[in-house]
C-alpha cells in the first residue's frame, strides 16, 4: 500500500471524507519455521517432501502449517487421485526466500532439496519397470523445476558437485 498521505489523497479524490488514516505494518508471518524449506521447491512438492527437508516425518506442524498457508491461498493444493502436491505462488515464494537469506540457512536448507531429489529420482528410477498407471509417471515428471533448482545449486561455487552428478543420472535414468 502506499503511503498513508498518498492513500488518502485517493480516498479522497474518489469522493471519499477520510476523517482518520494510519497504517500498520502487519507482514503475514508465515507459520512455524517453515518459511525457509517451502523457497527451495521450484514446482509442486509434497508433505514428504517438505518433511525430508526439515529433517522429520511430516509431523502436525508441517500439515498445519501447509493447510494454514492453503487456507490463506498462499500456496496451491493441486490433488491427483489419492496423491496431494503443493506448489507456491510467487509471492509467497519471494517472501519465503527473503525470510531464508535473513535466517543464513540457504546452503543448509538447498543441501537438504537436493539431497531429497536425489533419492526421490533414485527410487522412481529403481520402479520405472513397476510402474502401473500414468499418472505415477507424471508426479515425478512434475518434479524438473525442482531437479533444475537442485542442479543450480548442486553446480554452483557453494553447491556440491557429487550431488549435482547423482541427481542427473537418475533424473535421465527413467
Amino acid at each position: 500500500f502506499p503511503d498513508p498521505a498518498v492513500y488518502r489523497r485517493r480516498l479522497e479524490s474518489c469522493a471519499f471524507r477520510v476523517s482518520l488514516i494510519e497504517h500498520f505494518p502487519r507482514p503475514t508471518p508465515l507459520p512455524g519455521d517453515i518459511a525457509g524449506w517451502m523457497e527451495t521447491f521450484a514446482g509442486s512438492f509434497t508433505l514428504e517432501m517438505a518433511g525430508a527437508i526439515v529433517g522429520v516425518v511430516p509431523g502436525p506442524d508441517v500439515v498445519d502449517g501447509v493447510a494454514s498457508l492453503v487456507a490463506r491461498s498462499l500456496i496451491a493444493a493441486e490433488l491427483s487421485g489419492t496423491a496431494a502436491s503443493y506448489r507456491l505462488l510467487d509471492t509467497t515464494r519471494a517472501y519465503a526466500h527473503a525470510r531464508l537469506v535473513e535466517s543464513g540457512e540457504v546452503d543448509r536448507i538447498a543441501r537438504r532439496h537436493a539431497s531429497n531429489l536425489v533419492a526421490v529420482m533414485e527410487r522412481a528410477s529403481g520402479e520405472w519397470g513397476e510402474v502401473r498407471h500414468l499418472s505415477e509417471w507424471a508426479s515425478h515428471g512434475r518434479q524438473i523445476e525442482n531437479v533444475r533448482r537442485a542442479l543450480d545449486w548442486a553446480f554452483s561455487p557453494d553447491g556440491d558437485a557429487a550431488i549435482g552428478v547423482r541427481l542427473t543420472i537418475a533424473a535421465i535414468v527413467r
